[in-house]
């Protein structure tokens, strides 16, 4: 399966007070290859299932390519534009169900979805070991989780620096690569780890991406 990146006029910006929406990212000269790398770098970790949740769904750019893969789409994030997304994305003949939530409380039923789904969303979370705890509360047994996040380094730092909300790195990102895999872990079998570079350690690559399977 390829990676499907709809034309800007079909995604919508859910920018939020002082949340930004990277979503121009993608469709911009440079950072478009960082920001879809993330999400090329997932892709090989989906596996064809029922119901798919993806957290931090933003503006819904994921969802085109998820449609290949799950029979049925759910979504949560903190902004308010759900519904927004939901119909921009009917333009696309992509059917999603959508809410405005907190991913450490979710209002769905244990053992719920088959798969998680999460690029660039965990980082930002300082309770990390609740918000795999309450991932792993709404998967099936045996249920898949694939979350995606910035490493952090001395490159990256300078990165987000740079293109980031002029905050500083630790409070932007609170969690690093080693706290997110090391909370997985509790919850889940690890059974593959993608990075980028590939060839670099995890310490110095630019980005992570992590499948396990619910214990």
């Amino acid at each position: 399966m390829k990676l499907i990146i709809p034309k800007r006029e079909y995604i919508i910006n859910t920018s939020h007070g002082t949340e930004e929406d990277p979503i121009d990212h993608y469709y911009k000269p440079f950072l478009n290859y960082v920001y879809v790398k993330r999400l090329k770098l997932a892709l090989p970790l989906l596996t064809k299932k029922d119901k798919v949740l993806e957290i931090g769904y933003g503006s819904g750019i994921f969802f085109p390519t998820l449609n290949n893969f799950y029979n049925e789409m759910h979504g949560i994030d903190i902004h308010k534009k759900n519904k927004e997304v939901e119909n921009a994305l009917q333009k696309l003949n992509i059917q999603t169900n959508l809410i405005s939530a907190d991913l450490l409380k979710m209002p769905y039923k244990n053992q719920t979805f088959d798969s998680i789904v999460s690029i660039s969303t965990f980082e930002h979370i300082k309770e990390i070991d609740k918000a795999v705890q309450e991932s792993a509360r709404v998967l099936k047994p045996q249920g898949e989780i694939i979350l995606g996040i910035p490493t952090k380094n001395i490159l990256t730092d300078t990165f987000f620096n740079i293109v980031g909300k002029h905050e500083p790195v630790d409070v932007m990102h609170p969690t690093n690569q080693f706290d997110l895999i090391k909370a997985i872990k509790k919850h889940f079998n690890i059974i593959k780890i993608r990075k980028f570079p590939e060839f670099l350690p995890l310490n110095l690559c630019f980005y992570v991406c992590i499948k396990g399977i619910k214990k």
